[in-house]
């Protein structure tokens, strides 16, 4: 019982060879002892000795009585070293087991579907991540799942809008910067030099990223220049257009619609959505710029 406890607190502490001493004395003392099986199994997933984990694990579930959380959480540890051997078929019945004995546990679904995305099954990858949010609507990597199997499915309207709940939970440079990247690709040139401006004030060395923002601007420099309108002429096309009601709009939004309508060659509409972005934030250098 003491090597147990201790070999508890050496896997809470991340000292990994510790546990895997103490649960192989404990094994051979005692064969019958399941939880170090478990324990140790543990240990080597955080070692990436996958096939040992596999072992230790189909020990623990063969002889385990009980189908509780502990066996649900075993078998879902088992489906992870599966999946790192690339043995996704055994994964996806491991998780659909664990699943079963815990259907209320999101993460269960988002490890299944991100099998189905190492499959390729894109559908049901989408399909275990709804399940997810459905449950856990808050868990950063459910989006960023879905969001890529929904990119695969040719849909990055919606694989963007996953991106965006990704970030909003998860604002680190890598979020950032991997929005930054599909709004590129996108042609959501303002929006990319949003995301590649957080990067490079965390990393101003990442040259990559530096060269997409300079790419980027240059394009939407390019795209303003050959659209602008000579300031006499702003008040008498503005006035000849249909009011609109602005002010329920974002000013994120007000800013992205106004380059939208920019790039479409429609400048006198854009001009009001912009002008709109400026009077909600005037502190915004970049709406200020498109403006002018």
């Amino acid at each position: 019982n003491a090597l147990t406890a201790r070999a508890a607190h050496l896997l809470r502490m991340h000292r990994y060879d510790g546990v895997v001493k103490d649960c192989t004395t404990i094994i051979a003392l005692d064969p019958s002892r399941l939880e170090a099986y478990r324990l140790r199994a543990n240990a080597y997933n955080h070692q990436l000795l996958f096939s040992k984990a596999i072992a230790d694990l189909s020990k623990f579930v063969v002889q385990y009585q009980m189908h509780d959380n502990t066996y649900a959480d075993a078998l879902s540890k088992r489906a992870f070293a599966y999946d790192q051997e690339h043995k996704y078929h055994a994964a996806i019945q491991d998780y659909t087991a664990a699943i079963k004995c815990d259907p209320k546990n999101s993460d269960y679904f988002v490890s299944r579907a991100i099998v189905y995305k190492h499959e390729r099954n894109w559908k049901k990858a989408i399909a275990d991540c709804n399940r997810a949010i459905a449950l856990n609507p808050s868990s950063p990597a459910i989006y960023k799942v879905r969001g890529y199997s929904r990119e695969m499915l040719h849909s990055p309207a919606y694989a963007l809008s996953d991106l965006d709940k990704l970030v909003k939970l998860l604002p680190t440079v890598d979020t950032h910067r991997l929005r930054g990247y599909k709004r590129l690709a996108a042609r959501d040139y303002l929006g990319s030099l949003e995301d590649f401006d957080y990067v490079l004030q965390e990393e101003p060395a990442d040259t990559k990223t530096a060269a997409r923002y300079e790419k980027a601007k240059k394009v939407l420099q390019a795209s303003v220049s050959r659209k602008t309108l000579s300031v006499p002429d702003l008040p008498t096309r503005r006035n000849s257009l249909a009011p609109i009601d602005l002010s329920r709009k974002s000013q994120q939004d007000l800013l992205r619609e106004g380059y939208a309508l920019l790039m479409d060659g429609k400048t006198e509409r854009a001009v009001q959505y912009i002008a709109a972005a400026v009077k909600a934030n005037p502190n915004d250098p970049r709406a200020r710029r498109l403006l002018a």
